[in-house]
């Protein structure tokens, strides 16, 4: 059973492996992540073509997952408005690529992922809402949210509460 950053990384190293902008692990969404490496390394099966996660955060209250793979990666565009989120995705390949249609099926699976996290929460993994009462949009449960609005320092709440410590990673 994969319980940390860290475990998920020994069992799945190749998708750590390459360059990367930044991975940050949420405790609450962790769960989401974890499922989608499964997934994505059943889905590549054998031939794991270079496959690598570029960055892993969190914006605009939902999970974020970038990768990249041998002749294919995606750009994305992020609009936000009140209430709104709107993500416009293009997926890049080499001329010639062999398998087009496998990086369609890795692009779907991140999106769905991308898409429970915004219904849970990001320290807990409850069912969660956007919060967007301070500047920081993210997906709370009722719970969190309330510690939210009474805590100090947030920041440093989150860090201590709904990221994995540096040791874990």
């Amino acid at each position: 059973m994969i319980i940390t950053p860290k475990d998920l990384k020994a069992r799945f190293a190749y998708q750590f492996s390459g360059k990367h902008l930044g991975r940050t692990h949420f405790r609450g969404w962790f769960p989401v992540f974890a499922k989608l490496c499964e997934d994505v390394d059943e889905l590549l099966g054998e031939d794991k073509r270079g496959f690598n996660w570029l960055q892993i955060k969190e914006k605009w209250g939902t999970g974020h997952f970038y990768w990249e793979m041998q002749g294919s990666s995606t750009l994305r565009l992020d609009l936000r408005s009140p209430g709104q989120l709107t993500s416009i995705r293009i997926l890049e390949q080499a001329a010639g690529s062999a398998q087009p249609s496998l990086a369609e099926r890795i692009t779907d699976l991140v999106r769905r992922a991308e898409r429970e996290t915004v219904t849970q929460c990001i320290v807990c993994g409850q069912p969660a809402t956007i919060s967007d009462e301070e500047a920081w949009v993210l997906a709370l449960c009722d719970k969190h949210a309330q510690v939210r609005r009474t805590a100090d320092n947030w920041s440093a709440w989150m860090k201590e509460h709904a990221l994995f410590p540096p040791e874990e990673q």
